[in-house]
């Protein structure tokens, strides 16, 4: 059996929208958002999310396929993922 070169494996697309003052940051690198809302990531792999809330804002929740009360959470790429974070003022 033959190695599956890179470019053969199988790449599993993740959306990331913003609402808020706030950035999501993906480990391993490649969404930085807002700027860089989608990256795709080998498929049947984790990632985790990171939700920066800007100075005087908080994480409200997350939505989509991301549900976690932390800042942050972990997606098992078994498809593609469309994941929401929404912050707001820090009373």
């Amino acid at each position: 059996m033959q190695p599956v070169a890179a470019e053969e494996r199988q790449m599993a697309p993740v959306s990331v929208s913003v609402s808020g003052l706030g950035t999501v940051v993906s480990e391993p690198a490649g969404i930085s958002c807002p700027g860089a809302c989608e990256a795709s990531f080998p498929a049947f792999t984790n990632i985790k999310l990171y939700a920066k809330p800007d100075k005087g804002q908080r994480l409200l929740a997350w939505s989509g396929d991301c549900y976690s009360p932390e800042k942050s959470c972990r997606l098992y790429l078994d498809s593609e993922k469309i994941v929401q974070a929404a912050f707001t003022v820090n009373l």
